[in-house]
């Protein structure tokens, strides 16, 4: 994926999660971090977030814990774990 089309799937995170700038960019590393630890692309970590992770990021809204966040995130893409939607 180029970087043309990363950023225009973290602007459209932005926006549809009411993100300013600097919350923009802890979830760009959040997305990055997360992809390295699981081993998958940034592009399908942005998409989960973007429309499966609709608890995590109210959870994140309210408590403003990245770390937190981070983790849920990567329990729910681990391989092996059944998903509790």
């Amino acid at each position: 994926m180029t970087n043309y089309s990363f950023q225009k799937l973290e602007n459209t995170i932005s926006q549809v999660l009411c993100f300013g700038p600097s919350d923009s960019k802890k979830m760009e590393r959040a997305i990055h971090d997360i992809a390295l630890h699981i081993s998958m692309g940034k592009t399908e970590v942005a998409d989960f977030v973007l429309y499966n992770a609709e608890k995590e990021i109210e959870k994140l809204k309210e408590s403003n814990n990245w770390k937190s966040f981070k983790r849920n995130i990567i329990q729910r893409l681990s391989p092996g774990r059944v998903n509790e939607n």
